[in-house]
């Protein structure tokens, strides 16, 4: 089965570069080109698909509108470190260059950790997350659905992320986030619902 990315725009062109076989780009038939094909002509039985945006919950939203029968690969890449067997990773998930995941780490469906992301031990993480370069996230950490972390954002052990919440940019959770918004600082304070 041919390999497929939903997207065109830096972040698919940043995972694309990463995946080390050939991958055909798909996009929303009035955004196609001459490299990236109209969604209208995905065929499921011929191509396995990740959805490679960067924004959680418009990963979500791509996914609900995909055909039922579509096959979702993940891919982690060689440099990254998983270094134990206890590791759960769910289906359409990307694992960037140089990311470590340590142990006892559950990850849902349609994940992505983008370059140099660490995740620590007993960390239960739920679907569409995404993790920007350099996010670290301590152990026993629990982050629900849709959560978006921006680049070198940190998580405190011990702490929950809700779901539906973004991290902004070097930012460093320190307390539970009890309920969906934007949070930036340090420490990280709702900035928006």
């Amino acid at each position: 089965m041919k390999l497929a990315l939903y997207g065109y725009g830096g972040h698919a062109r940043e995972v694309a570069s990463q995946i080390d076989q050939e991958v055909t780009f798909f996009v929303d038939d009035e955004y196609s080109n001459d490299v990236a094909k109209p969604i209208s002509s995905f065929n499921p039985s011929e191509y396995a698909m990740m959805v490679a945006i960067g924004d959680s919950k418009t990963r979500f939203d791509i996914v609900q509108k995909l055909p039922k029968e579509t096959i979702y690969f993940s891919y982690i890449h060689p440099t990254a470190l998983i270094l134990d067997d206890n590791i759960s990773i769910g289906s359409g998930c990307f694992i960037g260059a140089y990311c470590i995941l340590t142990t006892n780490i559950t990850m849902g469906d349609h994940g992505i950790l983008n370059r140099g992301v660490q995740i620590g031990h007993d960390t239960k993480i739920g679907t569409y997350f995404s993790a920007m370069p350099g996010s670290v996230v301590s152990g026993n950490v629990v982050i629900h659905d849709c959560v978006y972390l921006g680049t070198n954002s940190s998580i405190k052990e011990n702490t929950s992320i809700h779901s539906l919440s973004t991290i902004g940019l070097n930012s460093g959770v320190v307390k539970n986030i009890e309920e969906p918004g934007v949070y930036g600082g340090v420490p990280a304070k709702k900035i928006k619902p």
